[in-house]
């Protein structure tokens, strides 16, 4: 336990040293060949991993001890970072020899752009602890403090923080020496005490054959990155400023007056008072003018719709049309976004600098966005592979329903079937019919009730309630599966997913009837959602090996879908292993089905 740890620790007698010269490596390289666990950590002077320089490294063989190699930092002390690393690379580059770290992916993207390929991932600390506790918090700092009761040097009392915190590189190799051996040391401490938690909760699996492996596959994808058009994403830019200033007179005309679009504060003035349109929820600073709230506003009135419109131009103009090119790096001429591995509660990876998740694919200018991503050479193709209805599949699979295992083995339509099963009497035309099934259908995966329906749709609240209704009756094994879920998730305190990952659903206990409702819909989307992520990430690492020794590259993940880059003679070939992987990856109770698509960016393949 922490308590226990921290005697232990307080009476610890860590050794802790800089290497002062070459010869003294040397002499210690045979301890470092015969070390059962080399934990490293690396010093730099930036958080982004493909610009950052090297200022040192710490290596810790065994615990209680670590050794500071100095490489840029302040005055004196420093080794020569490339005789020091031509020495280290066979250890580094060697998977017989297992490593450890916290936050590896960062690691081993540093290493590349200084000429090492690290091998031998084995134990990563945030990892363990975002599978152990997906919502806490992962960093070494809070994991050492949680689990060994341990106090790690903050980095801030180094180099400061905010305006006036200064790099790694402006302070002096002996200063740094503790903290970097502590840091790599702690991986150490903690690979004894966060493997055998692993075990106990049965997530030693879930980690070694998933998340562990899929570190290597994110860092292969985030060092290529992806091409983009910049000369495209100029013209669009260019269309963006007329449309949002034709936007912007419209809305002024619609409103009376000119005001900053921008300003909550006066949008609820304009909308609310003078308008006299009645608010439909609070927030602290007043009547709510979000985009769920200006969307069902738009129904009934111009201004709200306008409004709407203008936010969603506004925001693709700032995060994607202009911010893209300013992300492109000059050494290599492509975007790299980084793929977060512990970030979402539900086992999903998102992405940031940019976030490549959030491009609207229904919206024409969404579309417009994703037609400037590229292949890297002329004549390559881009390759889209996206999972098909994955999480009903999963639902079908999970919760044994008939008629959802029938339709999905005799491959029918499920929106169709769901539409002929509850609106057989109604006259409603057939495609406005299946468009209502399949929200039914998506939203009871995320505990959509009756309310949300009825503003979703526009059907009034009672017949919304009966389509509800009428849906449990038909798909009860649906209903059993969701009455199922619950009752697990609050006599466990968590939920799983296939895989066995866990989210602990505490609000499943609460007095709160909001706060247990919201942890009712948490507990029965998880074990899909977190499924589907599971399943993803599994296909991942499955094409990753298929792909070894090809030019084909894979490049992005977004939520279902793979994203590849292939030369023209392997296009064929990886058209059909890509499907073959995704396909046979995990075998459920139903088929899983993926379309695959190619073309010339990433638009036409949509």
């Amino acid at each position: 336990t922490p308590q226990e740890n921290t005697a232990a620790q307080k009476g610890a007698n860590r050794d802790y040293a800089m290497i002062a010269g070459i010869k003294e490596l040397e002499a210690w390289l045979p301890e470092l060949t015969k070390a059962k666990l080399l934990s490293l950590d690396c010093e730099t002077d930036s958080l982004d991993p493909h610009s950052a320089s090297l200022v040192g490294l710490s290596l810790s063989p065994r615990q209680g001890f670590a050794r500071y190699l100095p490489f840029a930092h302040q005055g004196k002390g420093n080794l020569d970072r490339k005789k020091v690393l031509a020495l280290l690379k066979p250890l580094l580059e060697s998977a017989e020899l297992p490593k450890a770290g916290s936050n590896l992916k960062y690691d081993t993207l540093v290493l590349r752009t200084h000429g090492i390929r690290l091998a031998g991932l084995c134990f990563d600390s945030m990892l363990a602890a975002y599978l152990l506790d997906p919502e806490g918090p992962h960093g070494l700092k809070a994991v050492a403090a949680k689990y060994l009761g341990r106090e790690l040097v903050p980095i801030e009392s180094l180099i400061g923080k905010g305006s006036k915190a200064i790099t790694m590189a402006e302070i002096e190799a002996q200063a740094a020496c503790d903290y970097a051996c502590d840091d790599a040391e702690a991986c150490q401490a903690l690979a004894g005490v966060l493997v055998k938690k692993l075990k106990e909760a049965k997530l030693e699996r879930l980690y070694n054959e998933l998340e562990i492996p899929l570190v290597e596959v994110l860092v292969e994808m985030e060092v290529r990155g992806t091409r983009i058009d910049r000369d495209g994403l100029g013209r669009l830019a260019r269309e963006l400023v007329k449309e949002l200033s034709r936007l912007t007179k419209e809305i002024y005309e619609e409103a009376g007056e000119e005001f900053n679009l921008d300003s909550p504060k006066q949008l609820r003035q304009i909308l609310f008072e003078k308008k006299g349109i009645k608010p439909l929820k609070k927030n602290k600073t007043g009547p709510s003018t979000d985009s769920d709230v200006l969307s069902r506003l738009g129904a009934e009135h111009c201004l709200p719709r306008l409004v709407l419109e203008y936010r969603m131009h506004r925001k693709l103009q700032s995060t994607y049309v202009e911010a893209l090119p300013l992300l492109v790096r000059e050494r290599t001429g492509r975007l790299h976004t980084s793929f977060n591995q512990a970030v979402a509660a539900t086992g999903r990876l998102s992405s940031s600098k940019p976030n490549l998740q959030n491009i609207p694919v229904r919206r024409e200018l969404g579309r417009e966005v994703r037609r400037c991503f590229i292949p890297s050479q002329r004549g390559w193709k881009l390759i889209s592979a996206d999972y098909s209805q994955v999480e009903l599949r999963l639902l079908a699979h999970l919760s044994e329903d008939k008629r959802l295992l029938e339709a999905f083995k005799q491959e029918k339509d499920v929106h169709a079937q769901t539409a002929r099963e509850l609106f057989a009497a109604e006259g409603i035309p057939n495609t406005e019919k299946r468009r209502l099934a399949k929200v039914i259908n998506y939203g009871l995966l995320y505990g959509m009730g009756a309310r949300k329906l009825s503003r979703q749709t526009g059907l009034p609240f009672k017949t919304a309630q009966e389509y509800i209704e009428r849906y449990f009756q038909r798909y009860s094994g649906v209903k059993e599966f969701i009455e199922q879920v619950r009752l697990e998730g609050r006599r466990l305190g968590y939920v799983k997913t296939l895989l066995d990952r866990r989210r602990p659903v505490p609000g499943l206990k609460s007095s709160s009837g909001l706060e247990r409702s919201y942890a009712e819909r948490i507990a029965v989307n998880t074990p899909i959602q977190g499924s589907a992520a599971d399943i993803m990430k599994l296909a991942m690492i499955a094409v990753q090996r298929r792909l070894k020794g090809m030019e084909t590259k894979m490049l992005l993940q977004v939520h279902d879908e793979l994203l590849l880059e292939a030369p023209p003679n392997e296009t064929e070939r990886v058209v059909k292993l890509v499907r073959e992987e995704m396909v046979g990856v995990f075998p459920l109770k139903v088929p899983l089905a993926v379309n695959v698509a190619v073309g010339d960016n990433w638009a036409e393949i949509h």
